[in-house]
C-alpha cells in the first residue's frame, strides 16, 4: 500500500558469533536440523524473519566430517538492503490528491514491475494543476537491476508512462481528458548497496592435513505472487510465486490452509478444495464443488497468509494479488430445442439444456429476439426474455398468456385478412458461454400456425443419432398439453388433455424424399418400446451404412386428428459394419521342445452379432527363420480341430521350431465376406532353449481394452501346458500379480487364487484342491478322434470345442477352450490312431482378485502369473518390487497378460435445475446433467433422484451462497442394510437410467437435493448433486386440483413423470378434505397402474411399489389397499426383467399393505390378502423363470424382525436317480412329494437338486411372512383364528409343474412342514397353552386344524404333518381349559419313527504288503414321538350343545369336534345326498354362545 510521508530505510546489522568445540566432529546437516531453533530478527520499522537452520537450502552448505578434531567456527551475517527513490511531476486539471496519488501508484507499479503495496508515495500540489509525486521502495539484489533499467528507460522516454497515467486518471470523476502533460520523470536514486549478501562463512581446522570452508548465503527477499493460471483440464488454478513459499499456518487434510486467503477468495475455490505444492514456488489448488473463480478476476492472498521459504529473511508479507488467466480454451457446442410451429395460444419453450462445453461449470445463456421477428411481437415478448436473462436461465419460456397477447397485438395491426396471409416468425438466438469466456450463438425460428384447433406441445430430446449396427436405437419426445387459461384470441380451447403420438418412418440418403409410412404398419421394423413417446429398436435392426428418418406427430386424443400437427423429425445414421474382432491368447515364451496352443476362440463379431460358428479363421506365421509347421502342411492346413491352420485354435507340437522370435497371426472373417474384410490379430512367441512349458493367460479384455477401476469381479485364468518333457516341480505353487505393463513391470500387489475356479481333476479320479484344474488329454494330427468323458458331465454338456453351455454348433474338436464365465469342461480324453501327441495335461489357475484403487486412469496394466517354490514366492511377495527382480533369479516361471487400459469412472458432472423454487402440483421442474468426462461419454446413461433436506438445513436454501455449500453426504446404493442406503435416506427415484441428460419432474412440497447418477458402458458409476429445489405447498388442494395435475402428467406419456406426479399428490394428501381423500387416492392409484403399462424396466417396478406405499400411508381403507396391490401387480406383469433391488421395494410395500389391512375385516380384507399373495407369487415367478434346474434364490425384506422372505427353487431330478424316467408333466402328486419335502423341513433355505439340462423341473415358491400374520383381520369367532396372534409367522408354499399348480391334495403320504411358533406369552385365566398348527381355508376365511398333526416341538420350531396340501400354514398356541378339580388321568401314546442308513468304511493297511478292507454298517434309528392326552374331572366354560342353532333345511345333523370349550366347532353337511363336502359350521364364542361361521350356499336356505 502507499502511505503519504512514510519513508522506509533498511538497516544493516552485523552479528558476530563464535563457537568452539573440542574433540567433537561436525554433525551432518540432517542431525543439525533437529535442534536448531527459529531465530527471529526485528529490524525496525518492519519485522524481518530468518528461517531456521532446518529450513535452509541443503544445496548451499557443505560439511566436513573427521574422527577427532578441534573446530572453530566464525559466522558473519550482513543484512543487505537497497532503497530506490525518485519523483514524478505532471500537470492534470481537476484532479484531487487521492486521484493523483492512486493513478501515479498504478502507473509506477506497471512501469517498474513492482507490486503497488511495496511503493511508498507522497503527492504535493506545487503549482496550479501540477503535481509532484515522490516514491521509494526497498528491493533485493535479484530484482534491483531490472527495476533500475525500467526506471532509467522511462526517464529517457516518458511516452509509455504518460499513456498509462492517462488511463489511470480517467477513473477520476472530475479529470478533464486531454489536460495531462508530463513535466519530468526523474532518474531514480539508489542508496546503501553492498556486495555481500548475508554471508555465513565457516572455517574448520582439523588434525587432518586439509581445511574445508563452507559458505551459506541468506537473503532479504520480497514475496511476489507472479501469476495465477488455470490450465487444461481446467480443474485447478496454479499460483506461482517469485521464490519458494509456504503457508504461514498448518494445512489440513486437504493440503490447504484456509487462513491463507480472504473469505471471498477462499469461497471462490468451491466447497472442499484440495491443495498441492507442485514445486517450492508453485501451489496448485484443485477446485471444489461449485467453484466460481474465473479468468479476469483477481486472486488475493490474506495478509500474512504466505511466507517465503528457504535460506532467506523477509518482512511480514502483505496481501498479494494477481489477475487470473486461463491457458487454452474449450469451445462451446450449443444446442437449441424449440417447437418449429406454435399456435397463437401456446406455451412456447426454447431450451439450450443440451449445450455442452461448460467445463465442469454451468453454461450461461443470454437470449435475444432477432429479425425477421416483427417489432410489435418482439416488444411484447421482451419482458420474458429480460426475466430469463436476469435469472441466467437456460430455458426461455413464453407462457400462453404472453405468447397469445403478442400475436393478438400483431393481429390487430395487420387486420384479419393480412394476418392470415402474412407469415409470422419469431427468431430466437441463444448466446451460450462458459466461464472461460468462450461463447457461441445458435438460433431457431418458431413459425406461427394460424389453425384454430388447440395443439399439445412437442419437444425432442435429441434429433440426430449415429450408431453402429450392433447398437440399440432410441428416440424420444416430451409432450404436454397447452394451458389456455387467459389466452387472448379465438383458438378453440381443448377439452382433452391426453396426448397421442404417431410415429412415421422413411429411409433416406437417396437424394429424394420418400413418402412417410406409419411405423406401426411396418412388418420388418419392430418398435420395442411400450411408451408412446419413445421408439426403441434392437441391435442389428438396420443394415450397415444406411440412413433413416423418423417423425413424431402429436395431437390430442380426438376422433379426427387435425391436418397440421406439431411434429419433429429424427435423423438416424448407421455406420458401416466393423470387421470381426480377432483376439489371440497364447504363451509369450516356450521351450524349444514344448508344445503350445494358440487360441482365438474369444474373437467376436460384435458389429453383426454373428455366432462364432459363422466366422472363418486363417493362421499364418512370420519369422526370419523357417516356420514349417505340421499345421501348414497341405494335408492339414484346412483342418479346424487345431491340427491345421483353419480353426479357432492352433496346436503347435514341440520340436518343430528353432530358437528365435515368431509372430503368429490370425485373420477372422465372416463366411459371406472376402478376406480383405477380416479382422486381424497377432501374437509374439519366443522359442527358447530349455524346457519351459507354455503358459497362457486368458483375460476378459482384448489387448489394450478398457477395464473399469470400479470392477469388482475380474476373472483371469492361467493355463499351463505340460507333459513328461516340459514340466515344473510338483511342489511349486502359483501366484498372480497385478503389474504395470511397461517395463520393468512394477508389481502393485500380489493376488489371491480363486478357490471355486481352481480344482484338480484327472481322467481316472477327481480330487479337490484350492489351486488348480488339471485336464489330461492326448491329440494327434489327424481329422478323426474319439472322446471319453467322466461322470461329472454328460457329453452333451459341451460343444465340439470344449465350451460349456454355448449355443453354437460345430463339428470341430480341440483339446480345451476356456469359457470366460468361469465354467470349464470336465475331464476329457481325446484319442486318435497316431502316436504324435500334444501335451499330456493342462493346469488351470484362476483369480478374481482386483484392486482398482491401486491403478491410475489412463495407464496400462497387466496380470502376471508366477510359478515357483513356495518359500521363494513368499520372499518375493515381501521384497520384490518389479518382475525383473524375479526374472533375474531364474527360479520361477513368469508370464504376463495382454495389457488393459485402466478406465476411470465418470467424473466432474454437474446437475442443473430450472427453476430453483416453485409450488407443488403446479411448477414443472427441469433437471439436467452435463459436462461429464468419460472415455466413452457418448455411451453414458443417467438416472435422477431426489432426497429430502433435514430441517436444520432448510433455512440455508434461501441464501444462494449457503445453498451452494450444502452437502448431501454419503449415499449407499447397494447395501440395503446400510444406514445411508438411498431409500433409507428418503431417496426417490425420479427416472431410471437413460441416455437423455434431462427430464421434467413434478415434485411434492418440501426442500430437496436433486442427484444425477451417471453410468458408463463398463457399469462404473458416479454421482453429482445440487441443493434444490424448495417447493412450497399450495394454499389449498382438493380432489379436482389433484385430477387436473394428474391430467397434465398423463399428457407427457412418460411413466416416470406420471409416477412423480403421484408422489407430489401423496405429499399434499393432508391438504385434501377428508371427504375427498379416499376418492382422490383411489384415482391416483388407478393413474399409477396406468403408468406401469408404459414402461417395462425393473426401475418402473421400484418406482411404482414405492409410490403406492407412500400414497396409502395413513389409511387402512380396504379398497385403497387393494388398488395399491393391483398397481404393484400390474408393474410386475409389464416388467420384462426384475432385479433384486426392485424385489426389496415390492416386499417392503406389500408388508405395509398387509400391516394396514389388519384393521379391516370380512370379504374386503380377504380380497386384499388374496391380491397380496398374488403379487408375491408374480414377483417370485419372475425370478423363477430365470433359474436353471437345481438353482435357488432368496428374496428378502426384513425390518426389526418383521417382513417377507421368498425362497425360490427350481426342483429337478438328477439323471440316473429314481423316478427320473417317470418324471413328466403328468406325474402324480405322490411321486413328487420327495422333491418338495426337504425344502419344507428346512427353516433356513430351499433345497433344490437337479440337472441343469433337465427338460422338466418344478417351481417351488416358499414364502415366509416373518412375525406377520397375513390374515390378522380374520374373524376371531371362526376356526382357530382367535388363537393366531398378529405377530404369528405364516409360511405359504406353492409348487408349479409345467405351468400347472400342484395342490398336493390327493396324497397317500403326508407332508412334513417346519413352522415357527410365536413368542410364548401368558395364557388367559383358567387356560394353558398347547402347541398347534393350522392351514388357512379361503372358503371360510379361517385357520383350520383338520388333517394336521403336531409331530414335534423344539424351542419355537414346530414340525407339523399335513394331508391338506399346499397353501398357508401357521404355528400357534391353542388354549386348553384348566380342570375345575384336581383329579386327572393321563394317557401316553408313543409313535415310533424308524430310519435306516448304510455306511461304507474303507481301511488300508500298509506294510510289506498293502491290503484294503471295505465294511458296510447298517444303522437303524428309532425315535419315539410322545403325545400326552390329559382328561380333567371338571367342566371348562363351554357352549351347550343342546342350544345349537336350527339346522339348514335338508342338512345333516351337527357333528362337534374338539374339547368342549371356547372355540369348539360343530359342522353339518349341507346336502347329505351329495358327494360334495360342503358344510355349514358354528363356533363357540367367548360369550359362550354359538356363532355361525360358515353358511350353506344357495339354493339351500340359510338360517
Amino acid at each position: 500500500m502507499c502511505h503519504e510521508g512514510v519513508m522506509v530505510r533498511w538497516l544493516f546489522v552485523v552479528i558476530l558469533l563464535q563457537t568452539a568445540a573440542s574433540d567433537v566432529a561436525l554433525r551432518p546437516m540432517q542431525d543439525a536440523k533437529m535442534s536448531a531453533p527459529r531465530d527471529t530478527m526485528h529490524l525496525p520499522p518492519t519485522e524481518v524473519r530468518r528461517m531456521s537452520e532446518a529450513e535452509e537450502d541443503a544445496n548451499s552448505s557443505n560439511y566436513s566430517l573427521t574422527s577427532s578434531s578441534t573446530a572453530t567456527t566464525t559466522t558473519s551475517l550482513f543484512y543487505l538492503a537497497a532503497e530506490v527513490s525518485g519523483y514524478v511531476r505532471f500537470a492534470a486539471r481537476d484532479v484531487n490528491r487521492e486521484g493523483a496519488l492512486a493513478a501515479c501508484e498504478a502507473a509506477l507499479s506497471e512501469t517498474l514491475g513492482i507490486a503497488a503495496w511495496q511503493l511508498n508515495t507522497t503527492a504535493e500540489l506545487i503549482e496550479d494543476a501540477t503535481w509532484h509525486v515522490s516514491y521509494s521502495f526497498v528491493v533485493d539484489g535479484d530484482a534491483l537491476v531490472g527495476m533500475l533499467q525500467a526506471a532509467r528507460a522511462t526517464a529517457a522516454d516518458t511516452s509509455e508512462f504518460t499513456e498509462r497515467l492517462r488511463q489511470m486518471l480517467v477513473h477520476s470523476e472530475s479529470f478533464v481528458a486531454g489536460s495531462l502533460q508530463m513535466v519530468v520523470f526523474a532518474d531514480p536514486h539508489v542508496e546503501e548497496v553492498d556486495v555481500f549478501v548475508l554471508n555465513s562463512t565457516s572455517t574448520t581446522k582439523t588434525s587432518v592435513t586439509h581445511t574445508s570452508t563452507t559458505t551459506t548465503q541468506t537473503r532479504l527477499v520480497n514475496l511476489v505472487l507472479e501469476s495465477a493460471v488455470i490450465q487444461d483440464p481446467f480443474l485447478s488454478v496454479k499460483m506461482h510465486f517469485n521464490r519458494q513459499a509456504r503457508f504461514v499456518g498448518q494445512s489440513d487434510a486437504s493440503g490447504c490452509y484456509a487462513g491463507g486467503f480472504p473469505i471471498k477468495t477462499w469461497q471462490s475455490f468451491g466447497h472442499s478444495p484440495r491443495c498441492h505444492w507442485v514445486d517450492p514456488e508453485t501451489l496448485e489448488i484443485f477446485f471444489g464443488r461449485a467453484a466460481t473463480l474465473a479468468p479476469g478476476e483477481m486472486l488475493y492472498t490474506a495478509l500474512g497468509g504466505f511466507e517465503p521459504s528457504g535460506n532467506v529473511v523477509w518482512s511480514t508479507v502483505p496481501s498479494l494479488s494477481t489477475q487470473v488467466v486461463a491457458e487454452g480454451a474449450v469451445e462451446v457446442s450449443p444446442a437449441l430445442f424449440y417447437p418449429r410451429t406454435a399456435l397463437s395460444c401456446s406455451r412456447v419453450t426454447i431450451s439450450a439444456e443440451g449445450s455442452v462445453g461448460g467445463v465442469h461449470r454451468p453454461l450461461e445463456v443470454t437470449w435475444f429476439i432477432n429479425p425477421p421477428t416483427f417489432d410489435a411481437v418482439r416488444e411484447a415478448l421482451q419482458g420474458a426474455v429480460d426475466a430469463a436473462n436476469a435469472e441466467r436461465s437456460r430455458v426461455l419460456q413464453f407462457s400462453p398468456i404472453v405468447w397469445s397477447n403478442a400475436i393478438q397485438i400483431l393481429r390487430v395491426i395487420f387486420g384479419e385478412i393480412s394476418y392470415f396471409k402474412i407469415p409470422v416468425h419469431v427468431n430466437i438466438t441463444a448466446q451460450v458461454s462458459n466461464w472461460l469466456h468462450a461463447a457461441t450463438n445458435i438460433s431457431g425460428t418458431v413459425t406461427l400456425s394460424k389453425q384454430q384447433e388447440s395443439m399439445p406441445e412437442l419437444l425432442p430430446l435429441a434429433t440426430e443419432l449415429q450408431v453402429s449396427p450392433h447398437e440399440e436405437v432410441n428416440f424420444e419426445v416430451t409432450t404436454r398439453p397447452t394451458n389456455m387459461t387467459g389466452c387472448v384470441g379465438t383458438v378453440a380451447a381443448n377439452v382433452e388433455t391426453d396426448v397421442q403420438i404417431e410415429w412415421e418412418y422413411r429411409p433416406s440418403g437417396f437424394g429424394v424424399n420418400l413418402p412417410w409410412l406409419k411405423l406401426s404398419g411396418l412388418r420388418n421394423l419392430t418398435d420395442n418400446s411400450k411408451a408412446p413417446n419413445m421408439i426403441s429398436f434392437a441391435s442389428n435392426s438396420f443394415a450397415p451404412n444406411t440412413h433413416h428418418q423418423f417423425r413424431a406427430l402429436a395431437s390430442y386424443k380426438i376422433d379426427v386428428p387435425p391436418v397440421q400437427r406439431p411434429n419433429v423429425t429424427f435423423n438416424l445414421t448407421i455406420r458401416p459394419s466393423e470387421s470381426p474382432a480377432a483376439i489371440i491368447a497364447g504363451p509369450s515364451e516356450v521351450g524349444v521342445n514344448c508344445s503350445f496352443t494358440l487360441n482365438a476362440s474369444q474373437s467376436m463379431d460384435v458389429s453383426m452379432n454373428n455366432p462364432l460358428s459363422d466366422l472363418i479363421f486363417l493362421w499364418t506365421c512370420d519369422a526370419s527363420m523357417a516356420c514349417d509347421l505340421f499345421n501348414f502342411a497341405a494335408e492339414n492346413q484346412h483342418s479346424t480341430d487345431g491340427t491345421g491352420a483353419s480353426g479357432k485354435v492352433m496346436h503347435v507340437m514341440g520340436g518343430q521350431l528353432e530358437e528365435g522370435d515368431y509372430v503368429f497371426r490370425v485373420a477372422v472373417r465372416r463366411r459371406t465376406e472376402p478376406i480383405a474384410s477380416a479382422g486381424n490379430a497377432s501374437i509374439n512367441v519366443r522359442v527358447t532353449a530349455g524346457l519351459q512349458p507354455a503358459i497362457t493367460l486368458l483375460v476378459p479384455w482384448a489387448a489394450g481394452g478398457r477395464v473399469s477401476l470400479q470392477a469388482s469381479d475380474l476373472l483371469v485364468h492361467a493355463v499351463v501346458e505340460h507333459h513328461h518333457v516340459c514340466t515344473w516341480p510338483e511342489e511349486w505353487i502359483a501366484r498372480f500379480a497385478l503389474v504395470e505393463h511397461s517395463l520393468p513391470h512394477k508389481i502393485l500387489t500380489f493376488l489371491q487364487l480363486d478357490t471355486e475356479s481352481t480344482t484338480t481333476t484327472s481322467s481316472t479320479s477327481t480330487t479337490s484342491t484350492s489351486s488348480t484344474t488339471s485336464t489330461t488329454s492326448t491329440l494327434t494330427f489327424t481329422s478323426t478322434s474319439t472322446t471319453t468323458w467322466d461322470d461329472s458331465y454328460n457329453q452333451s454338456d459341451f460343444d465340439d470345442d470344449g465350451w460349456l453351455n454355448k449355443s453354437y454348433e460345430s463339428n470341430e474338436t480341440d483339446i480345451m477352450d476356456f469359457n470366460m464365465t468361469g465354467h470349464f469342461p470336465g475331464m476329457r480324453t481325446q484319442t486318435t490312431t497316431t502316436t504324435t501327441t500334444l501335451p499330456d495335461s493342462e493346469v488351470i489357475f484362476a483369480t478374481r482378485d482386483f484392486h482398482g484403487n491401486l491403478l491410475l486412469a489412463g495407464v496400462m496394466y497387466s496380470y502376471a502369473i508366477l510359478l515357483g517354490d513356495a518359500a521363494e514366492l513368499l520372499a518375493w511377495e515381501d521384497n520384490a518390487t518389479h518382475l525383473g527382480d524375479i526374472l533375474a533369479s531364474s527360479l520361477a516361471l513368469v508370464a504376463v497378460s495382454e495389457p488393459f487400459h485402466a478406465d476411470a469412472p465418470p467424473a466432474h458432472g454437474l446437475v442443473l435445475l430450472e427453476p430453483v423454487m416453485g409450488e407443488a402440483a403446479s411448477t414443472i421442474f427441469t433437471i439436467s446433467t452435463t459436462d461429464w468426462q468419460d472415455e466413452r461419454e457418448s455411451a453414458m446413461q443417467y438416472a435422477f433422484y431426489s432426497f429430502p433436506v433435514s430441517g436444520s438445513l432448510t433455512s440455508d436454501f434461501e441464501d444462494p451462497i449457503k445453498r451452494r455449500g450444502l452437502e448431501l453426504g454419503y449415499v449407499e446404493w447397494d447395501d440395503s442394510s446400510h444406514p445411508q442406503f438411498w431409500r433409507a435416506r428418503g431417496g426417490v427415484e425420479l427416472r431410471t437410467f437413460s441416455s437423455a441428460k434431462s427430464m421434467e419432474v413434478m415434485l411434492g412440497a418440501g426442500v430437496f437435493f436433486v442427484l444425477a447418477r451417471a453410468r458408463d458402458d463398463l457399469q462404473a458409476y458416479a454421482e453429482s448433486f445440487l441443493a434444490g429445489p424448495m417447493v412450497s405447498a399450495p394454499d389449498s388442494f382438493d380432489k379436482d386440483a389433484a385430477m387436473a395435475f394428474l391430467d397434465v402428467a398423463r399428457s407427457s406419456n412418460e411413466a416416470s413423470r406420471m409416477i412423480n406426479a403421484v408422489e407430489a399428490i401423496a405429499s399434499l394428501a393432508e391438504l385434501v378434505p377428508s371427504s375427498e381423500k379416499t376418492a382422490m387416492v383411489l384415482e391416483a392409484l388407478a393413474f399409477l397402474e396406468g403408468a406401469t403399462r408404459l414402461d417395462s424396466t425393473a426401475s418402473m417396478v421400484r418406482m411404482c411399489a414405492g409410490s403406492a406405499a407412500r400414497l396409502i400411508r395413513g389409511t387402512a381403507d380396504a379398497a385403497v389397499l387393494r388398488s395399491a396391490t393391483l398397481a404393484i401387480a400390474s408393474s410386475l406383469d409389464n416388467a420384462l426383467t426384475i432385479d433384486v433391488p426392485a424385489s426389496r421395494v415390492v416386499l417392503e410395500s406389500i408388508l405395509e399393505i398387509t400391516t394396514a389391512n389388519a384393521q379391516n375385516q370380512g370379504g374386503a380384507a380377504a380380497a386384499v390378502s388374496s391380491e397380496v399373495q398374488t403379487a408375491g407369487l408374480k414377483l417370485g415367478g419372475s425370478f423363477l423363470a430365470a433359474l436353471l434346474p437345481g438353482e435357488t434364490q432368496t428374496l428378502t425384506w426384513l425390518d426389526a424382525g418383521r417382513g417377507t422372505e421368498l425362497r425360490l427353487g427350481k426342483l429337478g431330478l438328477v439323471a440316473g436317480r429314481r423316478l427320473a424316467a417317470a418324471f413328466t408333466c403328468e406325474s402324480q402328486e405322490t411321486d413328487l412329494v420327495h422333491l418338495v419335502q426337504p425344502s419344507l423341513l428346512s427353516l433356513d433355505e430351499t433345497t433344490a437338486t437337479g440337472d441343469p439340462d433337465s427338460a422338466l423341473a418344478m417351481d417351488l415358491q416358499d414364502t415366509w411372512w416373518h412375525s406377520t400374520n397375513l390374515y390378522a383381520w380374520a374373524d376371531p369367532n371362526a376356526g382357530v383364528n382367535s388363537f393366531v396372534p398378529q405377530d404369528a409367522s405364516v409360511r405359504s408354499f406353492q409348487v408349479t409343474l409345467c405351468g400347472t399348480v400342484v395342490t398336493f391334495s390327493s396324497m397317500l403320504e403326508p407332508l412334513n412342514i417346519s413352522l415357527v411358533l410365536p413368542p410364548l406369552g401368558t395364557p388367559p385365566l383358567g387356560y394353558f397353552f398347547v402347541p398347534a398348527c393350522a392351514k388357512w381355508d379361503e372358503g371360510s376365511n379361517s385357520w383350520r386344524s383338520e388333517g394336521l398333526t403336531v409331530m414335534h416341538q423344539s424351542g419355537l420350531t414346530l414340525l407339523c404333518q399335513s394331508l391338506a396340501g399346499a397353501g398357508s400354514y401357521v404355528a400357534f398356541y391353542a388354549h386348553e381349559a384348566l380342570p375345575t378339580t384336581t383329579t386327572t388321568s393321563s394317557t401316553l401314546t408313543l409313535t415310533s419313527l424308524t430310519t435306516t442308513s448304510l455306511t461304507q468304511t474303507t481301511s488300508t493297511a500298509t506294510g510289506p504288503s498293502t491290503s484294503t478292507a471295505t465294511t458296510f454298517t447298517v444303522t437303524t434309528t428309532t425315535v419315539l414321538w410322545g403325545m400326552m392326552t390329559t382328561s380333567h374331572d371338571g367342566v371348562a366354560p363351554h357352549c351347550s350343545q343342546t342350544l345349537l342353532p336350527d339346522l339348514p333345511p335338508g342338512a345333516a345333523a351337527f357333528s362337534c369336534y374338539g374339547p368342549r370349550r371356547v372355540g369348539q366347532e360343530c359342522r353339518a353337511k349341507c346336502d347329505p345326498m351329495s358327494t360334495l363336502s360342503i358344510e355349514a359350521a358354528v363356533t363357540c364364542g367367548s360369550d359362550l354362545n354359538w356363532a355361525v361361521s360358515v353358511l350353506c350356499p344357495a339354493p339351500t336356505e340359510s338360517w
